[in-house]
């Protein structure tokens, strides 16, 4: 799974700059640093970036923040949202894992060696908060971790590198066997990883 992860919003990032056609103005509520569960965070929408919620919340006290890529059309939370084109992809610098040694979790960070930033990704959808509010959340999808961080983890987020394949992603008419082959270049992705000094 991804349970947290790192990015800051940088005016002049190429690779978001490249993707983005212009700014939403809820830019300015998103986390900037490390993104928790139930954080407003910026995600790109159809190529335009703005912020939502991470995560689908299902009741008081059932957060749902990732969703397998495996079994997204058995479940219709999620499947929904995959089919009706709500497809976002999520910029990070980092993503973290944490490793069971001995009696202690270790906390890895987890980043790409040639892209500052990359992009992990999505799909999103609307929700009615206690308070009667539509809320716009979205949640990561995660896949079997690749050769390159199999040691750390056994999942990890769904990783789209190329620009054809992130504009592809987020277009609502792109065929179901394309977004499948999509997918599937996670396992090709190379990834690095360190431990992160922090204790927490």
């Amino acid at each position: 799974m991804c349970g947290r992860y790192l990015y800051y919003y940088d005016k002049d990032d190429e690779e978001i700059q490249k993707i983005v056609k212009q700014i939403d103005k809820n830019k300015s509520k998103t986390v900037s640093g490390e993104i928790y569960p139930s954080n407003m965070a910026t995600v790109i929408v159809r190529s335009v970036l703005t912020s939502l919620k991470w995560g689908y919340l299902l009741s008081k006290s059932n957060l749902i923040i990732n969703a397998r890529s495996e079994t997204l059309l058995q479940k219709p939370l999620f499947k929904n949202s995959y089919l009706d084109g709500k497809r976002c992809l999520i910029p990070a610098q980092i993503f973290f894992e944490w490793k069971k040694e001995n009696t202690k979790k270790i906390k890895y960070e987890i980043f790409s060696n040639y892209k500052k930033t990359f992009f992990m990704a999505g799909i999103y959808n609307s929700f009615t908060d206690k308070e009667e509010n539509k809320v716009f959340s979205y949640v990561i999808l995660t896949t079997d971790s690749n050769k390159y961080i199999e040691k750390i983890h056994n999942r990890m987020p769904v990783i789209i590198n190329s620009r054809e394949d992130q504009f592809l992603w987020m277009n609502k008419s792109t065929q179901l066997k394309d977004l499948n082959n999509i997918i599937k270049k996670s396992s090709n992705i190379e990834l690095n990883f360190r431990q992160n000094q922090k204790i927490n």
